[in-house]
């Protein structure tokens, strides 16, 4: 009986420090993506209001905007435009998403939102496209949809 009870106990402890572990692995990749999605957000905000002051003054004050498209670290992905069109079909997206939860609490109605938001990602937005060591948006979506059943 002693040896059933210590492998038991040896599960529980392969169990928790897998989860320690899996947790560990979800944070730095919450934080990656975090920093990745503001550093492309202050990108494209500054590229905005570069944009909006230049286009309001009339005068070209091409300085900023040069030193922006130079960048070797952006001239190597898509352009500003294209991430651009891509904030605006994700935050599109989502909102829809939002919208359809909202509407079924404020009817009582169950919506699975978990299963809503994975749907999105992968079937409107499709832009999974990062390292097979890091966790994907949509793993992550996959998780959470799997912990609500």
């Amino acid at each position: 009986m002693a040896m059933v009870s210590a492998v038991q106990e040896a599960q529980k402890d392969n169990l928790r420090n897998f989860s320690d572990y899996m947790m560990t692995v979800l944070e730095d990749d919450w934080q990656k993506e975090k920093r990745d999605f503001l550093h492309s957000l202050s990108r494209i905000s500054s590229l905005a209001r570069t944009n909006v002051t230049d286009s309001s003054i009339g005068a070209n004050r091409s300085g900023p905007i040069l030193s922006l498209f130079s960048s070797p670290h952006i001239s190597s992905g898509p352009s500003n435009m294209e991430l651009l069109a891509i904030v605006d079909k994700k935050a599109a997206t989502y909102v829809q998403v939002v919208r359809k939860l909202n509407d079924a609490r404020k009817r009582s109605l169950e919506y699975k939102s978990a299963t809503a938001f994975k749907n999105a990602y992968d079937h409107n937005l499709g832009l999974d496209s990062s390292s097979g060591n890091s966790v994907t948006m949509n793993k992550i979506w996959h998780l959470i949809q799997g912990m609500k059943k």
